[in-house]
């Protein structure tokens, strides 16, 4: 692609190949000829970040749904580090991105059984009450800051709507930017 004349790539893949891919682009210098390089959102989950290295990393851009468990400032982290070390070796700034938006799909699965459970009681429970809690109970929910707000309805039965720009910098995510819309990046098709 940096023959081809690109002004930017985008790396779509994860894990291992990840890894080869920003080790090859580093190598082929492709920074070095005016080409951005971003990741697909969670791509560059923690332990990929440490098996490509620092260096090879710099400058690569992602597009980040959620908080990254290095910031420990954010209550989401501090309380999802309580529970991440008393079940793993690590903590969640160890596994990254992934590991966050999993704490996130929770909060809202809770939160989805609690409402539906509200409107139709624990006898009635069903997973399309659960649906329909998802589509009319999920109103600016608290993630702690993993997220923004979480709403979800009918017509966009998604939690991830916004995305933010980060940039890696001395090996880590670093957001660069607000966070913006991203519901276009969602299939309408429910």
């Amino acid at each position: 692609m940096a023959g081809k004349g690109a002004d930017w790539i985008l790396c779509q893949c994860y894990a291992s190949v990840m890894v080869t891919a920003v080790k090859d682009a580093h190598r082929l210098d492709i920074r070095g000829k005016g080409i951005g390089l971003l990741a697909a959102t969670l791509s560059l989950a923690g332990p990929t970040i440490r098996a490509i290295g620092e260096k090879a990393l710099e400058g690569w851009y992602s597009l980040e749904v959620c908080a990254r468990g290095t910031e420990i400032e954010l209550e989401g982290v501090r309380s999802m580090a309580e529970v991440c070390r008393r079940y793993h070796p690590y903590g969640p700034e160890y596994y990254g991105g992934a590991y966050v938006l999993a704490w996130v799909t929770a909060i809202v699965a809770a939160e989805a059984i609690r409402v539906a459970i509200e409107q139709v009681g624990l006898e009635n429970l069903t997973g399309k009450a659960v649906r329909r809690a998802l589509e009319t109970g999920i109103r600016d929910l608290d993630t702690g800051g993993l997220t923004l707000p979480l709403t979800m309805s009918g017509e966009y039965p998604c939690f991830i709507h916004v995305s933010q720009l980060a940039q890696a910098q001395n090996g880590v995510l670093v957001p660069i930017a607000d966070y913006m819309d991203a519901s276009y990046l969602i299939g309408r098709e429910f």
